[in-house]
C-alpha cells in the first residue's frame, strides 16, 4: 500500500512538473508573439499588419469596417509608436459558457509610448492550426478615449441628423431610457457590456466605469433629466459605416446641468450605445 502511494505521489510529481513545463513553454511562445507583433502593427497603426495576424474568428466585414476607422482615429489621436515594454500577462482558461473566449488563450497588456500620449496596448490570443494569432485587441489610453468620443460622439446641430420614423424613434427612445438607468445606477459596467464592437474597443470596461463615475461625482445629485431630441443618420463620417441614431437630454444635477448625448448603432438589428458625450450648460 505504501509502495503504491509512494507511485501515486511520484506520477502526480511528473504530471504537475509536466503540466508547469507546458505552461511557460505556451506562455513563453505566446508573449514572444506578441512582442513581435506591437510595432509592425501599431509603428504607424497597419491594419493590414493586424489582419495578417488575426484569428479567424475576427475575420467578419463587420470587423473590417470597424476595425480600420478605429485604427483611424486612434492614429490621429495618438501618432507613431516610439517605444514598448515588455507584454504583461499570461496564459488564460475560459470554460465558462459565457465565457467571451472558450478554452486557453494567453492575454497580455503592453505598456506603450506614441508621440502624442501613452497607451495600453491589449492582445489576446489564441493557438489555431499551431500558430499563434489575434483574437481579441485594445488600446486604452486617455488621448485615444477623448478622440473617438468626439469623432464618434460629435453631434453639432448641422443637417446631418434628421427626424425619424415613429417606430425607429421609439426605438431609440426606449434604448436611450434603458442607457440612461444604467448611466446613473451603481453598474456602470453594465452599459459598456450592451455597448457596439467599436466602443468595446476603443475603451476597456474599468476605464470607462472610472470616467463615468468621476464625472457624476463631480455634479452632484439627479435631480430631472427630459429628453429633447431623436434624430438619425447614416454613414457618419470617422465612423464604421451603418444606421446612427443619437437622443439629446437636458439633466440637471444638483451643482451644475448638462446637456447628454447618447449615440446608437444598430447592430444586429438592435439599437446599441456607441457614445456618450455631455457639455456643461449651466
Amino acid at each position: 500500500m505504501m509502495r503504491f502511494l509512494g507511485y501515486l505521489f511520484l506520477l502526480l510529481i511528473v504530471v504537475a512538473a509536466a503540466l508547469f513545463g507546458a505552461h511557460f513553454y505556451l506562455d513563453r511562445q505566446a508573449s514572444a508573439f506578441v512582442t513581435q507583433a506591437v510595432r509592425p502593427i501599431y509603428g504607424s497603426w497597419n491594419f493590414e499588419a493586424l489582419k495578417l495576424r488575426e484569428s479567424r474568428r475576427l475575420q467578419t466585414a463587420d470587423f473590417e469596417r470597424g476595425g480600420r476607422e478605429i485604427f483611424r482615429m486612434f492614429g490621429r489621436a495618438l501618432g507613431p509608436l516610439r517605444s514598448a515594454a515588455t507584454p504583461e500577462g499570461g496564459l488564460e482558461f475560459g470554460w465558462k459558457s459565457d465565457a467571451e473566449i472558450r478554452g486557453v488563450y494567453a492575454s497580455y497588456s503592453v505598456p506603450a509610448k506614441f508621440e502624442h500620449g501613452e497607451a495600453r496596448l491589449q492582445f489576446d490570443v489564441v493557438k489555431e492550426d499551431g500558430v499563434w494569432r489575434i483574437i481579441g485587441f485594445r488600446v486604452d489610453s486617455p488621448a485615444a478615449l477623448d478622440a473617438v468620443s468626439e469623432a464618434i460622439g460629435k453631434q453639432g446641430s448641422g443637417p446631418s441628423f434628421q427626424p425619424g420614423d415613429p417606430e425607429a424613434t421609439a426605438a431609440v427612445t426606449a434604448s436611450a431610457m434603458q442607457a440612461m438607468a444604467c448611466l446613473d445606477s451603481d453598474a456602470v459596467g453594465r452599459c459598456w457590456d450592451g455597448a457596439s464592437h467599436e466602443f468595446k474597443q476603443s475603451v476597456s470596461k474599468q476605464a470607462f466605469s472610472a470616467k463615468l463615475s468621476a464625472v457624476r461625482a463631480k455634479r452632484g445629485l439627479l435631480q430631472n433629466r427630459k429628453l429633447r431630441a431623436v434624430e438619425f443618420m447614416r454613414d457618419m463620417p470617422g465612423a464604421p459605416r451603418g444606421q446612427y441614431a443619437r437622443a439629446v437630454f437636458e439633466t440637471i444635477f444638483s451643482r451644475a446641468t448638462l446637456e447628454e448625448r447618447l449615440l446608437f448603432y444598430k447592430q444586429d438589428g438592435e439599437w446599441v450605445l456607441s457614445g456618450y458625450r455631455w457639455d456643461e450648460l449651466r
